[in-house]
């Protein structure tokens, strides 16, 4: 057999060493290794670790730049395995055509090398990375679905074991964002699912479909002698609903589980589990959340993990009840229960049909949705030039009714309580947080546009505005206005009531820092502030409004101007709890276990009084200096 030439690359941090090797493509790879090491000795050292792979059709010109072109090839495969090789394989089975005389043919990866990669490409990539990290930690830790619903151990494993990668309520604090926040599809079918028992053209069923629906709450009535038979008795009937072709117990080895149904094409996006029973072997929405974690997290769709954050749509049948849920993948699993209830006819029956039909025209509007947005994404090109990180936040939708301005907004972090941006989320903290940072527009007032933006960092305007972004369930967007024209409160620029019952606050980012940190360092702040918070609350009162949540938390000290009577100035931020003093409430979830309220009268869904604000205002004076 002629001998040919095969080139061996071992790309370090700052330099790179090539190998070329003359051999018989006959010979083994372990063969050239031998005699890669005598050119090398001390790559001895490092021979248990190493790691082969072949980088087809990287080009070993220009030289100049094969450094950093193979450590950037290295980077985006080396956990392809299919990309790596054994030492005992011949090399004639690698090359059967015989080796390229201008690419490099073998990448040799010591550990070394491979932790130095993390270093190369920009904040998003190294954030892609990471979040890639952990795919394969949450495949293997978190339980298969059967097991992890079938007896308490498992549902234990899968509740206090992965309460940092399964968040789906429980414990109390396990969850995120809503995820009809990330997701336009999702965000609509939240929306539909919030207005079932009105008359809106959104989810009017036709009448072939309230048929359907009419014959599988009479299937779903039925008793079954198993689980099998009760799939039998519903599949077809719900293939026709969902108006999508539904795969019944695939393939084990597809995703290395086996769901009860998911759609026929792929990826799945609509994830099916059944019990005959609820309360018999488990809870079949919980191990439809189980089957969608481990399918996200399957080999097969890294590039898609890069571009998306997956959104699904997961439903469980126990018996006679069903409930659907919207899932997405960011920096773990996140699952939120949008419906539930029992396929039950009764006296009520013609109410109950169309409340039911109502509910399933929008699912399947939904399924419909998000068959278009998978596809798109298959049509987009796959290596796109810029990394995006658009995926990992919100990407919000306005109630249909809103016709007030929407500001184009570009996420780029997340805000932790104390002001720090992160990217992934780390902490049950910093998964909870709905408070993100973007940039938009300094002329947006004059956009109108019909949905909010996110896209990455890299794509942001170059003439923007850094802004706080707050989704939460009720907000007062008055008495923020009224602050902020006294810049006693950061400047407001939109409240937009979004898909998933929420407002999207948008505000000026102010920096500074929040009083608890002067008090957590046991320092008393300048009295300058007490004055500017008096002040405020002062304003709010002669409206007639009470803050209600006068706590540290809630008060920023930010920086004045240079002159000898622009010291630091107090801020409210925070007008979550605001009310029409004796009419507004308290929230109901008040915790009133905390030292911070000073009088009894402030309850869980008390009324609110403006004596309130003057009881907490004391006691904040007394963290401040005297004047």
């Amino acid at each position: 057999m002629p001998e040919v030439e095969y080139i061996f690359v071992y790309p370090h941090r700052q330099a790179f060493n090539t190998f070329p090797v003359t051999a018989a493509d006959t010979v083994r790879l372990g063969s050239l290794w031998d005699r890669v090491q005598a050119f090398e000795p001390s790559l001895v050292d490092h021979r248990a670790g190493c790691k082969f792979y072949i980088p087809f059709k990287l080009s070993y010109e220009p030289e100049t730049t094969l450094l950093s072109r193979s450590r950037q090839w290295l980077l985006q495969h080396r956990e392809d395995k299919d990309k790596q090789i054994t030492l005992g394989k011949r090399v004639s089975t690698i090359f059967p055509d015989g080796p390229s005389p201008d690419e490099v043919h073998f990448i040799i990866a010591t550990n070394e090398v491979l932790e130095s990669l993390d270093e190369l490409g920009t904040v998003e990539e190294r954030a892609l990375r990471g979040r890639e990290q952990r795919v394969e930690v949450i495949r293997t830790a978190v339980p298969r679905p059967s097991y992890g619903v079938s007896t308490s151990a498992g549902v234990r494993k899968v509740v206090v074991d992965n309460a940092d990668r399964f968040h789906a309520g429980r414990p109390a604090g396990n969850y995120g964002p809503p995820a009809c926040l990330f997701n336009h599809a999702l965000g609509r079918l939240d929306y539909r699912l919030r207005h079932l028992d009105d008359d809106i053209s959104e989810s009017a069923p036709p009448p072939i479909l309230m048929r359907m629906v009419h014959e599988l709450m009479t299937t779903a009535a039925r008793c079954y002698s198993s689980e099998d038979d009760r799939v039998e008795a519903i599949k077809t009937l719900l293939g026709e609903i969902f108006s999508k072709a539904l795969h019944w117990k695939p393939p084990r080895g597809t995703y290395g589980i086996v769901p009860d149904a998911i759609n026929a094409d792929n990826p799945p996006f609509v994830v099916v589990d059944v019990k005959n029973e609820a309360g018999l072997e488990g809870d079949a929405s919980l191990q439809a959340g189980l089957s969608y974690t481990h399918i996200v997290t399957a080999p097969q769709f890294k590039a898609l993990r890069r571009q998306t954050n997956y959104p699904a749509i997961l439903c469980g049948f126990m018996g006679n009840l069903l409930e659907i849920s919207v899932a997405i993948y960011t920096d773990g699993m996140y699952c939120d229960l949008l419906f539930s209830e029992r396929l039950h006819l009764g006296f009520y029956s013609a109410r109950n049909v169309l409340r039911l039909s109502r509910a399933l025209t929008a699912t399947r509007k939904a399924i419909a949705d998000l068959t278009a947005f998978y596809a798109q994404l298959k049509a987009a090109p796959r290596a796109p030039p810029q990394t995006s990180i658009a995926h990992l936040f919100p990407s919000p939708l306005k109630i249909p009714s809103y016709t007030g301005f929407v500001p184009s907004l570009t996420f780029t972090h997340r805000l932790t309580r104390s002001g720090e941006a992160v990217l992934l989320a780390a902490s049950e903290g910093e998964r909870r947080s709905g408070i993100y940072l973007a940039t938009m527009p300094w002329r947006s007032s004059n956009v109108d546009e019909e949905t909010t933006v996110s896209s990455s960092s890299r794509d942001a305007p170059t003439d923007n505005v850094e802004v706080v972004v707050k989704f939460t369930e009720r907000y007062h967007q008055e008495a923020h206005r009224i602050l902020a024209a006294e810049h006693l409160a950061p400047a407001l620029h939109a409240c937009v009531p979004v898909c998933g019952d929420l407002f999207m606050v948008v505000m000026d980012r102010v920096h500074g820092e929040m009083a608890w940190e002067a008090a957590n360092r046991q320092e008393l702040l300048p009295y300058r502030i007490y004055q500017d918070i008096k002040r405020a609350i002062a304003l709010l009162h002669s409206h007639d409004l009470v803050f209600g949540d006068l706590r540290t938390p809630n008060i920023m000290v930010v920086p004045g101007g240079s002159g000898p009577d622009d010291g630091h100035r107090g801020m409210l931020v925070d007008f979550d709890w605001v009310g029409t003093h004796d009419r507004g409430r308290y929230p109901a979830s008040l915790d009133d276990g905390l030292p911070d309220w000073v009088t009894s009268s402030i309850q869980r869904h008390g009324i609110m009084d403006k004596a309130h604000d003057v009881a907490m205002l004391d006691q904040f004076k007394e963290q401040c200096h005297s004047p």
